[in-house]
This record gives C-alpha cells, sequence and structure tokens, in this order.
C-alpha cells in the first residue's frame, strides 16, 4: 500500500512513528516529548502493519528495549525434559490426612482408588 492511500490520521502517524525511529526513542517517549497521544501513534502503529505500511518490526520502541530479537508471538516454545521426573523411589504423590495418615506412592493411583480413598477419609477422625 503507497503512502498516497492513507487517511491522514495514518499519515499524521506515520510521520510521527519515523521521527520517533529517526530520534531512537520508543513511541511513549516521543508522544512524552512532543505532546502527542501515544495510545493514538500505538493504535495507528497497528493499522499501518496490518496494511502492510509498516512491518512489525520496523522501529525500535519496544516498551522493553529489546530491538534486534525475533518477533514476539502469541506461542511459546516449550522443551518437554525427563531431568525432572522422578527417580525410582521417590514420591510422585503424596497424600497427608488431618489425622496425620500420611500415603506416599511412587506414581499417581487409579482415579477410582483415589476417589474411593478420599471418601473413606472423610469418615476419619481428625
Amino acid at each position: 500500500m503507497s503512502v498516497e492511500q492513507l487517511s491522514e490520521r495514518e499519515a499524521q502517524a506515520l510521520e510521527h512513528l519515523q521521527r520517533a525511529r529517526e530520534l531512537e526513542v520508543s513511541v511513549a517517549e516521543y508522544a512524552r516529548s512532543f505532546s502527542v497521544d501515544a495510545k493514538e501513534l500505538y493504535s495507528a502503529k497497528q493499522a499501518l502493519i496490518r496494511k502492510g505500511v509498516l512491518s512489525s518490526r520496523s522501529s525500535d520502541e519496544d516498551e522493553d528495549g529489546d530491538a534486534g530479537e525475533a518477533p514476539r508471538s502469541d506461542f511459546v516454545p516449550v522443551k518437554v525434559s525427563l531431568s525432572h521426573a522422578p527417580i525410582l523411589g521417590d514420591t510422585m504423590c503424596r497424600i497427608r490426612l488431618l489425622s496425620g495418615v500420611v500415603i506416599e506412592c511412587a506414581g499417581f493411583p487409579p482415579t477410582a482408588w483415589l476417589t474411593a480413598f478420599l471418601a473413606g477419609a472423610r469418615n476419619v477422625p481428625a
């Protein structure tokens, strides 16, 4: 999309965003310094990104100052590791009743057993 196809508001916001980038300051800092509404600039910036006028990493004004890092995403990579898996003999599940009874299991007990146990445990005086 060309700059000529932008609304007046978008064109003004684009100018402000470009000046902020040239001055190497955040949008928030630029807005404070030049008495411009930061929310309006952020909103217009998102609209310009959606229209393809700006890239999502077009300026260095991240709040965290993390310019140059990979773009943020709603998805977070997760690596599953067995390093925290219980070692044979370690307790994976511990049930402690008010009466002081403690039951430790090396694995998670079956749901039916746990349900029956807890139902019976209600009748044990504390």
